[in-house]
């Protein structure tokens, strides 16, 4: 199939570091088909004016296929291909609609997140506002720190969104609701097998309604039984929210998991509701976008093969984890404002060595090295 390349989406953030693209956001780069789809048609019409529709066929004759990485990125190509080596050749007064179109929406984002109220470069009329709603499946599934990159594969400039640009954008198309990747502990309280739905009730934030999947009931279950042990579960899946960042529900579950009652964003996550005075009038609360970077960077580096500590708030609004295992103990004390921690490894009985060390916990080196020491202590406590 006859094809050339069209875009170049890349994602930018510490997942994507070793070039590689998690399976969750080729949804996103499927939902720009339809975006494209229907802006090559709008200019089409908008060069047309005597046309009340686009000929024929318009749509059938091109497509978009993911073609591939970028060596050494986690930049994917995204082709425009037709369906015969003729065809391409024939239909290249469209093909230049669905060029086009690539170039009027990274030029609309642009000015939308400027701010900007002047045509884009190139085009007589402006990408109207109603487009920018197809950006609610587009770039959801990025978290915190992530970018998605629009890029032309001309070289020219490319446009960067990261969550706060695409709820600008669906704000400008003036949608009630948009979606958002999702990922909520808490303990599940309920279950209704005749709807089919059970409720999430979040470690911090108001109770959730979910739907509920035959192949999920296990892992439900099993964590209805465990709710009055505080077994808490990890949901993944696609929250719905008003524009005032409220989540009215859950539209989709992808995963349910039972967490170890030592999960660490799980503990963290409760003491997101404590305030400065926490400790007999004194200590200072953790701030909100610490815990969120702690938890990120733990869900990011810490194993699954690892011993889990228990975890705690630090009067100087810090957090503290504390291993004890059989023939060593440490405790990693980090700083949540200025990222940085420090582990001091001890040994119980006859292992008196200790190991010091300071961390500047945002370089991916101490994280291995980090990472490396507890393995160590606890083959050495086997």
């Amino acid at each position: 199939m006859p094809s050339v390349e069209f875009l170049r989406p890349r994602l930018i953030g510490a997942r994507f570091e070793d070039g590689e693209i998690p399976l969750e956001f080729l949804r996103d780069l499927a939902s720009l088909q339809e975006l494209v789809l229907d802006v090559a048609k709008w200019r089409f019409l908008a060069e047309n004016p005597a046309r009340a529709r686009v000929p024929r066929g318009f749509t059938d004759k091109f497509q978009l296929n993911f073609t591939g990485l970028q060596k050494g990125s986690a930049t994917s190509i995204v082709s425009l291909a037709a369906e015969a080596p003729i065809l391409f050749e024939d239909a290249l007064p469209y093909r230049a609609y669905f060029e086009q179109a690539a170039q009027c929406i990274i030029n609309a984002v642009k000015s939308a997140l400027a701010a900007e109220t002047e045509p884009a470069v190139g085009f007589k009329d402006p990408l109207p506002n109603k487009y920018l709603a197809y950006f609610d499946p587009i770039g959801r599934s990025l978290r915190e720190g992530e970018t998605l990159e629009l890029g032309l594969p001309a070289g020219l400039p490319a446009v960067q969104l990261d969550q706060s640009g695409r709820r600008k954008l669906l704000a400008l198309s003036q949608v009630r609701e948009l979606t958002q990747a999702v990922r909520l502990r808490g303990g599940i309280s309920e279950v209704d097998l005749d709807r089919m739905t059970f409720e999430l009730h979040p470690i911090y934030g108001r109770k959730v309604p979910c739907p509920l999947l035959n192949q999920q009931m296990d892992a439900v279950m099993e964590g209805l039984n465990g709710y009055r042990d505080g077994i808490k579960a990890l949901v993944q899946g696609i929250g719905r929210y008003n524009q005032q960042d409220r989540m009215l529900g859950i539209d989709s579950i992808e995963q349910i998991n039972v967490l170890d009652p030592l999960d660490i964003p799980a503990r963290l996550d409760e003491f997101r509701s404590m305030n400065d005075g926490w400790l007999e009038g004194e200590g200072q609360a953790p701030s909100p976008a610490g815990l969120d970077w702690l938890s990120g960077q733990c869900e990011r580096y810490f194993g699954d093969d690892l011993p889990l500590p228990h975890v705690y708030p630090t009067p100087e609004g810090g957090i503290e984890a504390e291993w004890s295992l059989e023939f060593r103990s440490a405790i990693l004390a980090v700083d949540l404002t200025d990222h940085q921690g420090h582990w001091h490894e001890f040994g119980n009985v006859s292992d008196q060595d200790e190991t010091e060390r300071g961390l500047d916990l945002d370089r991916n080196e101490d994280w291995v090295w980090l990472m490396s020491q507890i393995r160590r202590m606890a083959e050495k406590s086997e």
